[in-house]
């Protein structure tokens, strides 16, 4: 057994001799070796194997009888359905079916391409959505906290690690930017010009935007603090690996933050860049203003206007 190999059994908690007994066999065996020969993870490629079991495992149990790769062939609105309806009665969350789906329509894309044969039915059915609730700004009590935080943290000793997640929450909070935008900024993209930020690693609009004086003091004291020396090309928050930050890094700082504040649990930091936008809002600009300091457009900001939202 290779150190692969030896990962996934003990993470997974079974025997190599099992991790061959693969679902949809020999179809599945040749979706996989394609997959590596793409250079995928083996985490994705053991997910992918565990979802089709899950898939096949209800699929047995629904048509009566051991199913086959023909069987995701014939595969029709109907008995997808049935599919869906035996793992919600469990019940399985729709995140966890749609990634199951996800994996299953993996395998009939490469069937279709390998074997040419339709996979029509799987692939168009319609599957649950997710309902998402819209994410609300801050309340203002968690705001002067935030607020608070950050002038304590001017006041007396902090990590570099406090500076810098304070400096991300504050950044967040006076532009409007995304989780995701805010760990993409580069040393580089700090213009010279006080509170200033580049943004052009982004899936919405690329823009500049400006910052609080608090929130520029604050990245200013986290550079001035950082043990690493960042180029312009580096990115501008750091793991203390030195790397660039993720946005989960991010999310869980910000959980552990407001626990400590008593922030309930159901505010995440992207509620910073809707109270940003609302703020906007109340304050009498446009929909247009407010649409172009987050990048997006009009009609995505409309519910900030809307005094019942």
């Amino acid at each position: 057994m290779n150190i692969v190999d030896l990962a996934r059994v003990l993470v997974n908690g079974r025997r190599g001799d099992d991790m061959d007994a693969r679902p949809f066999e020999p179809e599945c065996s040749r979706w996989i070796a394609a997959l590596k020969q793409k250079r995928r993870s083996w985490r994705t490629i053991d997910c992918y194997e565990r979802d089709l079991r899950d898939v096949e495992r209800t699929l047995t149990a629904v048509i009566g009888r051991r199913c086959t790769t023909n069987d995701l062939l014939i595969l029709d609105q109907a008995r997808v359905n049935e599919i869906v309806a035996a793992w919600r009665e469990k019940p399985v969350s729709i995140p966890t079916i749609l990634r199951r789906f996800a994996a299953v329509r993996g395998l009939a894309r490469f069937l279709e391409g390998e074997a040419g044969v339709s996979c029509r039915g799987l692939l168009t059915a319609t599957l649950p959505m997710i309902v998402r609730s819209p994410r609300q700004p801050f309340p203002p009590e968690t705001m002067e906290a935030l607020n608070a935080a950050t002038n304590a943290a001017a006041q007396q000793s902090c990590s570099w690690v406090e500076l810098r997640n304070l400096a991300i929450f504050l950044t967040q909070a006076s532009a409007g930017l995304t989780t995701a935008e805010v760990v993409s900024i580069d040393r580089g993209h700090i213009l010279s010009q006080g509170g200033l930020i580049i943004v052009s690693s982004t899936h919405l609009r690329p823009r500049v935007v400006s910052v609080s004086s608090t929130a520029n003091e604050l990245i200013r004291s986290y550079l001035a603090h950082v043990p690493f020396d960042l180029a312009a090309h580096d990115p501008l928050f750091v793991t203390v690996g030195g790397d660039r930050l993720k946005p989960r890094t991010v999310q869980v700082a910000f959980r552990r933050w407001g626990a400590a504040l008593g922030v309930p649990v159901l505010y995440g930091p992207m509620c910073l860049r809707h109270s940003f936008a609302r703020a906007l809002a109340e304050s009498g600009e446009r929909p247009e203003v407010v649409a172009r300091a987050l990048g997006v457009g009009v009609t995505s900001v409309i519910r900030y206007f809307d005094n019942e939202g």
